[in-house]
């Protein structure tokens, strides 16, 4: 098990927060590795981003045992320690992408369906920021409503940064 570091670019204005690690990110320590750091980037070029302009970060920066949830007892020290990278970055914008990063950003548990793709106001340590929940880039490989969903989204926070 190897430790998920943040890539942080200090004049981004936008923060990227995946799922826990998956395998290919807790062997390389690289956040938004494997296939979802190249359904990613292919994503992002299309609306003409890349990893240069953007900080990304995992949920929680090592991956449970055999890729399991939270557990309720380390749902608190996980949220409080995402918040605290928030916090030190900043940004003006931040992008969830799956259920467990958004279950760590809000104070309130929200299904992601129910939010997805739609801007709300987040507080995080006494500081407000936009918040665009998303899918995950794996979802996308299992349906056409998850590629349209992730598409329309991409499309909401593109226009957002006009």
């Amino acid at each position: 098990m190897s430790v998920v570091t943040p890539l942080i670019v200090p004049s981004a204005s936008l923060l990227v927060i995946g799922e826990v690690p998956n395998a290919d990110e807790d062997r390389s320590g690289i956040v938004f590795s494997g296939k979802t750091g190249e359904i990613l980037d292919k994503m992002l070029a299309s609306v003409n981003l890349s990893r240069a302009e953007i900080s990304l970060a995992p949920a929680l920066p090592w991956r449970p045992p055999g890729g399991r949830h939270l557990n309720p007892a380390e749902i608190v020290p996980a949220r409080a320690e995402l918040q605290a990278l928030i916090d030190q970055i900043r940004p003006r914008q931040i992008v969830t992408m799956g259920s467990t990063p958004l279950q760590l950003v809000q104070a309130e548990s929200t299904p992601l369906t129910s939010v997805r793709g739609k801007w709300m106001d987040v507080d995080i340590l006494g500081r407000t920021y936009a918040l665009l929940p998303m899918r995950h880039p794996l979802q996308i490989l299992t349906s056409s409503r998850a590629r349209q969903d992730f598409w329309r989204d991409l499309l909401t926070l593109v226009d957002s940064r006009k």
